[in-house]
C-alpha cells in the first residue's frame, strides 16, 4: 500500500513599501462590511475598473506602479484587464460587465474571526462615516498597502485593502481609523466645506497576482 506524502506550498516573503491610492474607478464585488467567502477563504473585498485609461490619476498611477516594479525587480502586477472569456462567461450569466481590454484591480484583505476589522468607507468629503456602504456602479478610491511578494523565484506587487472612499453613489447592486482620503471637490455639494487639515493617502491588506505588462493598460 501507496503512503501519499502531503505537500505544503511554501510561504512567500513579503516586504511592505508603504501605501498607495488608487485612481477614481467603478466599484463591484464589494464586501465591506462582512466578508465573502468565495474561493475558500473568508476575506474583505472590493474590485475597481478604470473606466478612462486617458485621466490622469490614472496615468499617473500606472506610472508610479512602473517605477516600483522596475526598482524591486517584479515581474507581476496587479492590474489586469478585462478579457474575452471573462467578458462572454458574463455575459452568459446576464451580468454587466465593462469591455474587453478594460483595466481593473482587486484589493483584499484577510478576515479574522477573532477580530473582526470592517473595511472603513469615507465620503466624498474624506470624513469616515459609519453605514456607509459601497454598491456596484458606485465611483470610488481605494487606499492600500502596496508590498513586494517573492516565492521560488517568482516576484510581484500585491494590495492590501484599508479603506474606500465613496465619491459618486450610483446604488446598482450591493456587492458586500483615521482618514487618508483628499476630499473631492468634483463630488461635493456646494454647501459642503473639504477638511483642510485631512491627509491625502492610504493603508491595507491582501495579494494580487495580476499578470498583465503596464504597457497594455495605458
Amino acid at each position: 500500500m501507496s503512503r501519499r506524502t502531503a505537500r505544503t506550498s511554501p510561504k512567500a516573503e513579503i516586504t511592505n513599501l508603504g501605501r498607495i491610492a488608487s485612481p477614481k474607478g467603478v466599484a463591484a464585488f464589494a464586501y465591506l462590511d462582512e466578508p465573502d467567502e468565495a474561493f475558500g477563504k473568508l476575506q474583505y473585498r472590493i474590485t475597481v475598473y478604470f473606466t478612462d485609461k486617458k485621466a490622469p490619476d490614472y496615468l499617473a498611477f500606472v506610472n508610479n506602479l512602473k517605477n516600483i516594479a522596475k526598482e524591486h525587480g517584479a515581474s507581476k502586477l496587479p492590474l489586469k484587464m478585462v478579457d474575452q472569456k471573462m467578458f462572454d462567461k458574463a455575459s452568459e450569466r446576464g451580468y454587466t460587465t465593462h469591455p474587453v481590454g478594460t483595466p481593473y484591480m482587486e484589493f483584499s484583505s484577510k478576515f479574522d474571526p477573532d477580530n473582526p476589522r470592517p473595511i472603513p468607507v469615507f465620503n466624498a468629503k474624506a470624513e469616515k462615516e459609519d453605514g456607509l456602504q459601497v454598491w456596484s456602479g458606485d465611483i470610488v478610491r481605494v487606499e492600500g498597502s502596496i508590498a513586494v511578494w517573492e516565492i521560488n523565484r517568482d516576484t510581484g506587487l500585491k494590495v492590501y485593502l484599508n479603506a474606500v472612499q465613496l465619491l459618486k453613489a450610483e446604488r446598482n447592486t450591493k456587492g458586500g481609523t483615521g482618514s487618508t482620503f483628499a476630499a473631492e471637490e468634483e463630488f461635493l455639494s456646494d454647501d459642503l466645506e473639504s477638511s483642510e487639515d485631512r491627509p491625502t493617502l492610504f493603508d491595507a491588506d491582501a495579494m494580487i497576482n495580476g499578470e498583465d505588462d503596464l504597457d497594455d493598460l495605458l
